[in-house]
């Protein structure tokens, strides 16, 4: 029988280069050799020193050249610090969730797409989320090496993306936790997943002092939760390390450090690194591997006043509005999807010499599965139940009549606060990120590096905008001052969209039914 290759064609060149390779290689030691011997390199002195005023030219015109562009170069400007009519001082910016600034004139957000301004410095990615108050921008920044990892704390003027200042403590790692700001201080954790000794931080931000470091408190586990602000404390969690309440003041007696006002261990609250939420004195906190629970916690005491188990882990921060609170959670992580844990976990108990019955038990509970939930924050009971076909990883948006979410299967969800669909639209890429939500538009971002301007009432797309082409793309979009800032982990920090830059009053434009488009039909955006 002949059989057919492609790779046998190749026998024949690859036998030649084979049979010469040896000789290339020492004729080219050879040369190597003879241009280091003392009469060589001579001679090569010699040649450069009776061409040196060509070659000192060509060195001045490069300088020059050089020089021109580093002092020609546009380099952006940073603004007048401005008076913030409200802090940011839980993930999201307020307990509804709605990752936008409405004030100074940009209650719509933008609606057109396109690159305002951009920031990346070598490797520097931005997993963290942005916080903004005023003309200010503050986000967190990550550096991943080989060998070794740094982050920064970065705050940019939101208008011309410069660098007003960065900082960090020293050996600051590289972060995923998101800042919050009240008054003049900005509070962020450190690390990513696999840090075991990860750093609340405390960050001066006022015009006198912007930048220095106030204090700093060393957890025993990762700190990629999102801390809340409260009534001059810090609530944060800390992974394996449980609940940190510590003061938002330097504590007099040790300086450089705050007081642990209470503190709720990790065998209790495993896999704390949910962004929490502190309503009416108490601290909502969802439990995510291994804890599967929605608890309720007294802000003064830290004691635990409720707790309920819910059907999968908790990723999602809570929503509170109108004495609702809002929840998602379901299997998968921010890498991970729910299919890629069951079979690491099916190897794992494989391995171990688990039974069939066993290893069947944990494929169950591990299944492909997402939910929202809206419960009485006064009763604790379950008021409806969303069933999705993947884990909710973001917040839940909460407006003055329906509820906003993305979900793993890549949609974007519009549902009633009495739990009924009132519409979706497809990505057409993984979500696990948070939306923003302004009073004409919804702002999503997908794990494609898709950002998109959806219409918030119908969820038709107005606008879309290619963030990046790389992963990991889990920052979430903050809607401000007519624009979308968000993070991605290759192509830097980015401000992008413009409000009142689209189409005029009634005109109409094409855009695909998604990223991508397809085969299906276009879609007329317009009045």
């Amino acid at each position: 029988m002949n059989h057919v290759a492609v790779v046998p064609v190749l026998v024949g060149p690859l036998q030649v280069l084979l049979t010469i390779l040896p000789g290339l290689l020492l004729g080219l030691a050879v040369a190597l050799l003879g241009f280091f011997r003392p009469r060589s390199m001579w001679n090569a002195a010699k040649l450069l020193w009776r061409q040196k005023i060509p070659i000192a030219g060509l060195i001045a015109v490069g300088a020059a050249l050089a020089w021109a562009g580093a002092r020609l170069a546009p380099v952006p400007a940073a603004n007048e610090r401005e008076i913030a009519a409200a802090d940011w001082p839980m993930a999201r910016g307020d307990i509804a969730r709605s990752g936008s600034v409405l004030g100074g004139g940009s209650a719509v957000g933008p609606d057109w797409g396109g690159l305002v301004w951009s920031h990346r410095s070598g490797s520097e990615a931005f997993f963290a989320s942005p916080a903004i108050v005023g003309n200010r921008v503050y986000v967190t920044s990550a550096r991943l090496g080989a060998f070794n990892e740094s982050g920064e704390i970065y705050c940019f003027d939101a208008d011309s993306g410069a660098v007003v200042w960065k900082t960090a403590p020293p050996g600051y790692r590289a972060t995923f936790s998101s800042p919050v700001v009240s008054g003049d201080r900005l509070v962020v954790g450190e690390g990513l997943h696999l840090t075991r000794d990860s750093r609340v931080v405390c960050v001066d931000v006022s015009e006198k002092s912007a930048g220095r470091i106030v204090w700093t408190f060393r957890t025993n586990s990762h700190v990629e939760c999102t801390p809340v602000i409260a009534q001059d404390r810090v609530v944060v969690g800390a992974g394996d390390d449980g609940y940190y309440c510590l003061s938002l003041a330097e504590d007099p007696a040790a300086p450089g450090r705050p007081r642990v006002l209470w503190h709720l261990p990790g065998e209790k609250y495993p896999d704390a690194e949910t962004s929490l939420a502190v309503h009416e004195g108490k601290v909502y906190a969802g439990l995510g591997m291994g804890g599967g629970a929605l608890c309720v916690i007294d802000l003064q005491s830290g004691g635990e006043l409720a707790r309920q188990a819910m059907p999968y882990p908790v990723f999602s921060p809570p929503s509170i509005a109108g004495g609702r609170l809002y929840l998602g959670m379901g299997n998968g992580d921010y890498v991970k999807s729910a299919e890629t844990l069951r079979a690491q976990e099916s190897t794992r108990l494989s391995e171990a010499g688990a039974k069939p019955d066993e290893i069947a038990a944990a494929m169950e509970k591990l299944k492909t599965a997402g939910e929202v939930r809206c419960i009485d924050t006064a009763t604790m009971k379950t008021l409806w139940r969303f069933t999705l076909p993947e884990t909710v990883m973001g917040a839940v948006s909460v407006a003055a009549d329906s509820v906003y979410f993305g979900c793993r299967d890549g949609s974007v969800y519009r549902v009633g606060l009495d739990g009924q669909p009132l519409g979706s639209w497809n990505t057409r890429a993984a979500m696990v990120t948070s939306l923003a939500l302004t009073e004409k538009h919804v702002y999503a971002m997908n794990s494609a590096g898709m950002l998109f301007g959806l219409d918030r009432h119908t969820l038709r797309p107005e606008w879309e905008f290619r963030a990046g082409s790389e992963p990991l793309f889990i920052s979430s979009p903050v809607a401000a001052r007519g624009h979308v800032y968000v993070g991605t982990q290759v192509d830097g920090f980015l401000c992008a969209g413009q409000a009142g830059a689209g189409a005029g009053a009634g005109e109409k434009i094409a855009l695909w039914g998604g990223a991508g488009g397809g085969a299906g039909p276009m879609l007329e955006v317009g009045e």
